[in-house]
């Protein structure tokens, strides 16, 4: 997922990705992760202004179920690009 981009961390189990590159709306993305994904994230706008653009991803949990978000994103993915 390419459009993604993912900020280097600062010692914590919290990743910041900046979706800018995939020209959507923040509520179009907000659904596409919700709906289509069926993945739970944090929309950067609810950390006010400076979250804007960004998503807010809580990477503390098992890696199975990393593994399993990330590969329902992948395979809706192309939808975005749309």
């Amino acid at each position: 997922m390419p459009e993604f981009h993912i900020y280097p961390r600062e010692g914590t189990y919290l990743l910041w990705m900046d979706y800018s590159k995939l020209n959507c709306t923040e509520e179009e993305l907000e659904e596409w992760f919700l709906k289509r994904a069926k993945v739970s994230v944090y929309m950067g706008s609810v950390f006010q202004e400076e979250g804007k653009g960004c998503i807010r991803v809580n990477i503390a949990s098992p890696r199975t179920l990393l593994e399993q978000a990330y590969g329902q994103m992948a395979r809706v993915y192309v939808e975005l690009k749309k």
